[in-house]
């Protein structure tokens, strides 16, 4: 199985208004849906060749990789456990202006958002639902690509097990 890769920390202090205001809930979070291979995902965060530092500033593009979660057939051939990963599908070629190349390989996602587009599904009847929103599922950890009849992936660890890490070690936070 694939090894856990998660951490968490309090923030005891020095929390300004600003950001309080636009952090996440427990309302945000999408920690219900194991098996959700309908529904419409993205993985988030800023890839390694478009970001670079300047002296004390840094600069970056923030991109987005849409996709869908893999059925149970890939969660055994790439041995990983449902319950604890999310396993988005992560193809090697993509179709770019009627043309077949290379995918842009996500480095530097790793930490970043798995979203889950609610209120949007893969399959039909597609929805036109203008109050679809975004839940967090997982933070990335991992991408590989198609190999040794593997099927290509991106691996995040579900924010559930997250909420655990609090609950066994911060216990006095109330969630």
């Amino acid at each position: 199985m694939h090894p856990l890769d998660a951490s968490v920390f309090h923030i005891q202090d020095g929390l300004t208004d600003t950001l309080k205001n636009i952090a996440i809930t427990l309302d945000d979070l999408d920690i219900e849906s194991i098996n959700d291979s309908n529904s419409v995902f993205m993985a988030a965060g800023f890839r390694t060749r478009k970001s670079n530092t300047s002296g004390n500033e840094a600069k970056g593009k923030r991109e987005c990789f849409p996709s869908i979660e893999y059925g149970d057939e890939e969660y055994k051939i790439l041995q990983i456990d449902r319950n604890i990963h999310i396993a988005l599908a992560f193809e090697d070629q993509v179709l770019v202006n009627g043309r077949w190349q290379t995918s842009t390989t996500p480095k530097g996602f790793s930490g970043g958002a798995l979203m889950k587009a609610c209120g949007l599904d893969m399959k039909p009847p597609f929805s036109n639902n203008t109050d679809a929103r975004q839940k967090l599922t997982a933070i990335t950890i991992e991408q590989r690509r198609e190999k040794h009849g593997k099927p290509g992936v991106i691996i995040g660890t579900r924010v559930g097990l997250h909420l655990e890490l609090i609950r066994k070690f911060l216990p006095e936070l109330s969630l």
